[in-house]
């Protein structure tokens, strides 16, 4: 389970809140029938964003033999699979499928990030 919460913070290694765990453990026990005494494990993920809060994918136009993919906010696991076979498209200049064509990608400068 995640909170899935956007809290600002500085980069570190992030920590998981002992309230927010309790919290989530609350919540699905509340909405399932899962019985949770004790947690064997908690972590903390980082949920990175830019500005415009769309994902960062394509060439770097600063170093030629690099490319970006980030600031997938909080569903990089979901969706690094058809980002990542995306940017290879993008790498290799095939021709977008049908399904990549609603990915917004624009080639500019590198974006700061507001995490």
């Amino acid at each position: 389970m995640c909170p899935s919460d956007e809290s600002r913070a500085p980069p570190a290694d992030v920590q998981p809140e002992i309230i927010d765990a309790a919290l989530t453990i609350d919540r699905l026990q509340q909405h399932t029938n899962i019985l949770v005494s004790r947690p064997e494990e908690v972590w903390a993920g980082l949920r990175s964003f830019v500005q415009d809060r769309c994902p960062v994918l394509g060439l770097d136009p600063e170093h030629e033999r690099s490319a970006w993919c980030a600031a997938l906010g909080g569903f990089g696991i979901q969706t690094a699979p058809s980002y990542s076979q995306l940017l290879r498209d993008i790498l290799e200049s095939a021709p977008l499928t049908e399904r990549q064509e609603f990915v917004r990608y624009r080639s500019q400068p590198r974006r700061q990030s507001i995490a």
